[in-house]
């Protein structure tokens, strides 16, 4: 059994992984910049949520066609809460703040606050996908 075979296949399983994990994440990330935008306000802004203390609770409000509402901060999957993270956003989007939201079209209640997605990170996760897969085939093919 040759071991480093193995080892090399799954490095390339998961830079496959990785690689579409990338894609699914930045078609997201380009469907939500698509959404229309709306001013909010920041109405609350601790570094620590009641659920995990290295998350801020961010709460805005925004209005679209006369209602209103009302939703928290949602930090992109990946994010590695940390204090610091939890402490620069509570920082970032103080109280009173005007910040601008993207809101969904088809239900307005589902928004992002623009600026806190992720910029740059999706084409990084994918680059290092393809760099983990192409690794791993020609390592193997070099074993062969």
């Amino acid at each position: 059994m040759n071991y480093y075979l193995i080892i090399l296949g799954l490095l390339t399983i998961g830079g496959l992984a990785t690689t579409i994990w990338g894609l699914k994440s930045l078609r997201n990330t380009q469907r939500i910049a698509a959404w229309p935008g709306t001013g909010g306000t920041i109405e609350s802004s601790t570094a620590q949520s009641v659920e995990d203390d290295l998350l801020p609770e961010i709460v805005y409000r925004y209005e679209v066609e006369a209602v209103s509402y009302r939703n928290k901060l949602e930090l992109p999957a990946g994010t590695l809460p940390s204090q610091e993270l939890a402490k620069r956003l509570a920082r970032d989007y103080p109280v009173g703040k005007t910040v601008e939201v993207r809101y969904d079209p088809d239900a307005h209640g589902k928004s992002v606050i623009e600026g806190a997605q992720r910029k740059g990170g999706d084409v990084f996760i994918i680059l290092f996908g393809i760099a983990g897969t192409l690794f791993g085939i020609l390592a193997m093919l070099q074993g062969i």
